[in-house]
């Protein structure tokens, strides 16, 4: 490097460099806490990171108030034109169970993402306490596979138009 580049390069702030590797190192970092995490999230990339979680965070929060509101709507009472589901409280099996353990994973979701903003916005090493909370996931894709096989099956055609 010529001088003149190494006075150019003087007066600019150097950023911090990680050291590459297995993706391991970047999930569990230094010492059982995993404090890379925090460091990456919170150091270089603060806004574009979290916007994209506020953004999940609003969605998730917005999907368990729908699905609470569906479960507490006074509509699930209405008597459907199949057999077995006439009458209001028949008429409540229908959708119910489907719809509260929806509410139940977006709540747990939108949770896990509070504690996913707390990680990138304050530095706190408790990527441990997400990670443990990741098979919310599968949970949730058994819930939505669940969901539309209700929905879809001719007792929830039927519930859903009234």
């Amino acid at each position: 490097m010529s001088n003149v580049e190494a006075d150019h390069n003087e007066g600019k702030d150097e950023k911090k460099v990680y050291n590459e590797g297995p993706w391991s190192d970047y999930l569990w970092g230094e010492g059982f806490w995993g404090t890379s995490v925090p460091k990456l999230l919170s150091d270089g990339y603060f806004y574009s990171v979290n916007s994209v979680f506020g953004i999940y965070y609003l969605s998730q929060f917005i999907l368990a108030l729908s699905a609470c509101n569906f479960y507490s709507d006074n509509d699930r009472f209405l008597g459907c034109d199949y057999d077995g589901y006439r009458t209001p409280v028949e008429a409540t099996k229908a959708l119910d169970t489907a719809i509260y353990l929806l509410a139940i994973y977006h709540i747990i979701e939108w949770l896990r993402t509070t504690l996913l903003l707390m990680i990138s916005c304050t530095g706190a090493n408790m990527t441990l306490f997400y990670y443990g909370t990741a098979l919310n996931g599968i949970f949730g894709f058994v819930v939505y596979i669940w969901t539309y096989v209700v929905y879809f099956s001719e007792a929830g055609k039927a519930c859903s138009k009234a």
